[in-house]
């Protein structure tokens, strides 16, 4: 069982993941040795704030850990969205966005670092938020994706234009464009958890 955790880490690492967030257990690898936000410490920083005590005890081993089952089939989701073809960078610009709409700092965090760790200039990067006026900083795709993470996040005001449609499918396959709102619908719903969980940006659960 540890020769196959050792493994793990070490496909982990040989695809980019920092080996002090796999060897602290900050983020989780699945067999693929993939990275997923890892939920459990998402938890732990609400029960920081709600049930201290009962925290201290699971951790001092008093009681077993859980992880909701909802709460894996989210990560698989998650999984699945970065195997799915799609580029890292165009995740990673998509998570950052719908992050920022969001205010959540965490994720914002998260996806900022994972945008400088695969190589994006910092002006980019700042530029995200205002990707209409950065001129032909941003490749066509990546307008389209952005705009449609946009639609997406705001459904509630926007109702996914014919505009913002027309333009992710002048830019993408259908299946792309499957796994583009797949993964929209993803990082809302862990920007939700990490707002919600009080998860601070840095990694470090609320005190």
């Amino acid at each position: 069982m540890r020769a196959a955790d050792e493994q793990r880490r070490d496909r982990a690492i040989s695809a980019g993941v920092d080996r002090g967030e796999v060897a602290c257990g900050r983020v989780a690898v699945d067999a693929d040795g993939v990275r997923e936000p890892d939920i459990a410490d998402l938890l732990d920083a609400r029960a920081v704030l709600v049930a201290p005590e009962a925290l201290r005890r699971r951790r001092r081993g008093a009681e077993p850990e859980h992880r909701p089952p909802g709460l894996r089939a989210l990560g698989g989701v998650y999984t699945y969205i970065v195997n799915s073809g799609l580029p890292k960078a165009l995740i990673d610009l998509v998570f950052l966005r719908a992050s920022q709409i969001n205010g959540c700092a965490y994720c914002i965090d998260m996806h900022s670092r994972d945008l400088l760790k695969g190589g994006i200039a910092v002006e980019k990067m700042m530029l995200v938020s205002a990707w209409r006026e950065a001129g032909d900083i941003f490749t066509d795709k990546e307008k389209a994706a952005l705009q449609w993470a946009e639609a997406i996040t705001l459904i509630s005001e926007t109702h996914a234009p014919d505009e913002a449609f027309a333009a992710v499918s002048a830019q993408f396959q259908p299946k792309e464009i499957s796994d583009l709102t797949l993964a929209i619908g993803v990082i809302n719903t862990y920007n939700r958890l990490s707002i919600g969980f009080r998860r601070p940006p840095g990694g470090e659960p609320a005190a």
